[in-house]
C-alpha cells in the first residue's frame, strides 16, 4: 500500500528494451501509478527505488526485495509473481539485503511511534 493515500501505490513495469505495446496493454490492466523502467539497466549495487509492486521482465535485485517485503509483512507472495532464486534471500548472498555486523535481524514493530493525546 502506497504511504501517501493520495497518490496510487507505485508498480515498476520492468521491459527489456523500450517498452512494446504488449507492455502498454499489460501495464494498463494493472492501473494507476504504472512506472516503466528498463530492466536490463538496472545494476544490482545500486539502491533499489521505492515501490509497492512489480511487474514485467522483473531483475532478481527487485523480486528478492520484492519477496522480502510480502514476507515481512506477512503476506504470501502471489502465485504470479516473480519468483527470487531461494538462495538470495539467504544471508550472505550478494543480493540479499545485508545489515551491519552484529545488527540484529529487523522485527515488524507492532507498537505506534507516537501516543495519541487523551
Amino acid at each position: 500500500m502506497s504511504k501517501n493515500k493520495r497518490k496510487p501505490p507505485k508498480t515498476i513495469y520492468f521491459t527489456k528494451g523500450h517498452a512494446t505495446e504488449e507492455d502498454y496493454a499489460a501495464a494498463e490492466k494493472i492501473g494507476m501509478g504504472v512506472v516503466f523502467r528498463r530492466g536490463d539497466l538496472i545494476v544490482p549495487e545500486d539502491p533499489l527505488e521505492e515501490f509497492d509492486a512489480v511487474a514485467g521482465d522483473v531483475p532478481e535485485v527487485y523480486a528478492v526485495e520484492a519477496e522480502r517485503r510480502a514476507i515481512l509483512a506477512g503476506e504470501n507472495p502471489p502465485q504470479d509473481a516473480p519468483k527470487a532464486d531461494a538462495d538470495a534471500l539467504q544471508p550472505g548472498s550478494p543480493i540479499a539485503p545485508t545489515l551491519p555486523a552484529g545488527a540484529a535481524t529487523p522485527t515488524p514493530n507492532p507498537a505506534p511511534a507516537w501516543k495519541p493525546n487523551a
